[in-house]
């Protein structure tokens, strides 16, 4: 998005949209790169789940720092983020 897309049009683009490429990298600095579905709020933190044996989980554990992207290829428009993950564990064990 440029410089002039207001909060709300940013908003409402990723709101239309639910895939996004989440990259992390491991703890010797290897990359990693995984589609998932994400739901964003009002203040762009995104949401997504995943199990604990996936190498976007072991990456999120080892180095929380992430950077995501959402692209639409037919306007052509994209929103780039970087961050932290907070990881949100569940009891739920699995099958």
């Amino acid at each position: 998005m440029d410089k002039q897309t207001t909060k709300t049009e940013t908003l409402e683009f990723l709101n239309k949209h639910v895939v996004a490429v989440l990259a992390t990298s491991s703890k010797t600095n290897a990359p990693h790169a995984a589609a998932l579905y994400y739901i964003v709020d009002n203040d762009f933190n995104f949401f997504f789940t995943t199990k604990s044996n996936t190498q976007k989980f072991s990456n999120i554990s080892e180095n929380n720092k992430v950077a995501l992207v959402v692209v639409d290829h037919s306007l052509p428009k994209s929103v780039e983020v970087e961050g932290t993950v907070d990881l949100a564990l569940d009891d739920v064990k699995q099958r």
